[in-house]
């Protein structure tokens, strides 16, 4: 919470002097990739850890060269955990709605939580709104239930 509002102070002093911050969807969208990257560089670092060496060794015993170890091993190999990643960096974003509101930048989230504060709260219509926005999370589990099994099973929930 500390480095929120730190950025919040940051981004203040950088709407004063004249860049448009607020309310601006690209300054979000840094802010949700600035976050989110390092966190996902130690995942797939993580990962790769976890691949067996005796992969590569195989590989290029039988005369694959860098690239073809790369490309054609390692990378279809960490599919499974490429999958989880991007689940969660999507969700990351999809869910996020603090950020969102200090920037005074409109988002789903941001609007679902806007419709449960005030006098009146209309419980039936913020309810069916929370189930719309949780759709495309469930969507995406859905369809990619077999990769995240497959990352569970390759090491990539060994954190």
């Amino acid at each position: 919470m500390a480095a929120v509002i730190a950025l919040y102070v940051m981004l203040l002093k950088l709407d004063q002097l004249g860049l448009p911050v607020m309310g601006n969807p690209v300054v979000l969208t840094a802010i949700y990739t600035a976050g989110a990257v390092p966190f996902q560089t130690w995942m797939v670092k993580n990962y790769l850890d976890a691949l067996p060496r005796e992969i590569d060794e195989s590989a290029f015993i039988d005369g694959a060269n860098w690239r073809q170890i790369i490309f054609d091993v390692a990378l279809p190999a960490s599919k499974p955990t490429m999958v989880v990643i991007a689940l969660f960096a999507f969700m990351g974003a999809w869910g996020e709605f603090i950020i969102a509101n200090f920037l005074r930048v409109e988002t789903l989230a941001a609007y679902v939580y806007a419709t449960a504060t005030g006098q009146t709260i209309f419980w039936s219509d913020f309810a069916a709104r929370t189930l719309l926005f949780a759709i495309p999370i469930i969507a995406i589990y859905v369809f990619t239930q077999k990769y995240i099994g497959e990352a569970m099973r390759y090491g990539a929930g060994k954190i």
